[in-house]
């Protein structure tokens, strides 16, 4: 995994969910992200906080979304 970047499987998380999470993260980070074939690659930039610590929290919060709709 190379820094400031996180990478998540499709398989697990929808790329809706991911986006939203994205919008909701946008004042604490820069993200861009790419879709791939079975993820989607999100690079954390200008982050308000530590990047590491931003990508944790980011992933937290997706993990939540995503339980929201079981």
């Amino acid at each position: 995994m190379q820094a400031n970047k996180l990478y998540l499987n499709t398989d697990i998380y929808s790329e809706s969910n991911i986006r939203k999470t994205c919008g909701v993260y946008k004042d604490y980070a820069r993200i861009k992200v790419k879709a791939r074939k079975q993820y989607v690659e999100l690079s954390f930039d200008k982050c308000k906080y530590e990047p590491a610590i931003t990508m944790k929290e980011f992933e937290n919060y997706l993990i939540i979304i995503e339980n929201m709709k079981k």
